[in-house]
């Protein structure tokens, strides 16, 4: 039996963990053929999947430095239950979906911040978040493997490429960046992060402050380019919402507003030009209810930021509002999962075609009929904990409100391990 040796990794890895390929039928040493890459695909064991940890307070804050919770009232829980602490404050877990959220009643991190728990992957980016005057941008970079990883992390603007910063991430552990050290007054952040390895688990908490008053906290996570996609976008009581997009290499874009009633184009967005590295924000126009499909020339990522302004009723009589991220999902068939948090669960969906969206609740199955172009959205009674789980290429998302005003989305990750495609070749000097 001779040994192969792994001479690259194409596609990130889903999950900790290594791979070794054993060969009985290679060609015998000596003939041009024993040289031939050969293509293999690797599908690990169940991955582990990474929360974000608590929010901490921003930079310049009361008890700066201290996490949410020990500076204010503030709830940070994990569904399901069932985690270990990586060094740091993130965790892990093994399961097929998980939800992390936090809400804290106080401060300058008042807010309730959500995400869904990911896998570790050697390439993701990040739209979400800012550094002018009042704003905080911390990056969480998670490891779950045994070994440590070297990070790359580029920091996009609006006029592009900003800077790279070079990041180890121990073993069992997560390290956090301070966007706003990096470079200040940056009015759409987005990031880019390559890790050796196993890859990391990247995660960007926006906190938000007008003058003294909290204006909001959420999680902004990882997404992928493509040259089709949908947002949805957290369309709460009409409030303001904007696009961010980013092209990497640059592309040509025409946007489209899926709402109630059918799909109408986006005016002035047709054919948009987006420089290569350089973030846009658009303003979205007002909608009960909306997604935004994007259509591209070249590989696109995009998210959306909904700001809600909260009752002064239950915020105590001072102005104050809320955000909400959401990223794009590309329409392609997949079986996504999450779980579902407390609150006021609402679920949201769209389809460019006529469709019966099912979603597995436990022992239920939640049906919704979506119309081309449309969205629809619906309120769940389901407990908290509850894994939602969908065969689908339809595009959906839960949004979540508290009794305090606040407000969060949270999306499903595909289920289950991702593969990965590795070249091989033999190498008879090989130990």
């Amino acid at each position: 039996m001779r040994w192969v040796s792994i001479i690259a990794t194409v596609v990130a890895l889903g999950a900790a963990g290594s791979a070794v390929v054993l060969a009985d039928d290679l060609p015998s040493v000596g003939t041009a053929e024993q040289y031939a890459p050969v293509p293999t695909v690797v599908t690990p064991d169940d991955p582990l999947l990474v929360c974000p940890g608590p929010v901490t307070l921003p930079l310049g804050g009361s008890g700066e430095g201290d996490t949410a919770s020990t500076a204010k009232s503030a709830e940070l829980e994990v569904l399901p239950v069932g985690v270990e602490e990586l060094d740091g404050g993130a965790s892990v877990t093994v399961q097929t979906a998980a939800t992390s959220v936090e809400t804290v009643i106080g401060g300058d991190t008042a807010g309730l911040a959500a995400a869904a728990c990911t896998a570790p992957v050697r390439e993701q980016w990040v739209l979400g978040g800012t550094t002018e005057v009042g704003a905080s941008a911390r990056l969480v970079l998670a490891n779950p493997g045994e070994t440590a990883v070297q990070a790359s992390v580029e920091v996009y603007g609006a006029l592009g490429l900003i800077d790279t910063v070079e990041q180890v991430v121990a073993a069992s552990s997560n390290v956090e960046m301070r966007l706003e050290g990096v470079e200040l007054d940056m009015a759409s952040v987005a990031v880019r992060v390559t890790a050796s390895g196993t890859g990391v688990a990247a995660f960007l908490q926006d906190t938000r402050l007008q003058g003294f008053t909290a204006a909001g906290t959420d999680w902004a996570t990882a997404g992928q380019a493509s040259t089709r996609a949908v947002v949805p976008v957290a369309s709460i009581n009409g409030a303001e919402a904007t696009l961010r997009l980013l092209a990497p290499e640059g592309a040509t874009v025409s946007l489209t507003m899926r709402t109630s009633t059918g799909a109408v184009p986006w005016d002035g967005a047709q054919r948009l030009e987006l420089p290569a590295g350089e973030v846009v924000d658009l303003v979205v126009p007002r909608s009960s209810l909306t997604a935004v499909e994007v259509d591209a020339d070249a590989p696109v990522l995009a998210s959306a930021l909904v700001q809600v302004e909260r009752d002064p009723d239950i915020s105590g009589g001072d102005p104050a509002h809320e955000i909400a991220w959401t990223y794009a999902a590309a329409p392609v068939a997949a079986t996504t999962g999450v779980v579902v948090p407390a609150g006021s669960v609402a679920l949201v969906a769209s389809a460019e075609l006529a469709t019966t969206l099912a979603v597995s609740a436990g022992d239920d199955v939640i049906e919704l009929e979506i119309e081309p172009g449309t969205v629809v959205r619906t309120e769940l009674d389901v407990a908290p904990g509850t894994v939602l789980s969908a065969t689908t290429d339809a595009a959906w998302a839960l949004l979540i409100a508290d009794e305090n005003g606040f407000v969060t989305t949270v999306q499903p990750r595909q289920e289950g391990a991702l593969s990965t495609s590795i070249t091989t070749v033999f190498n008879p000097t090989a130990p």
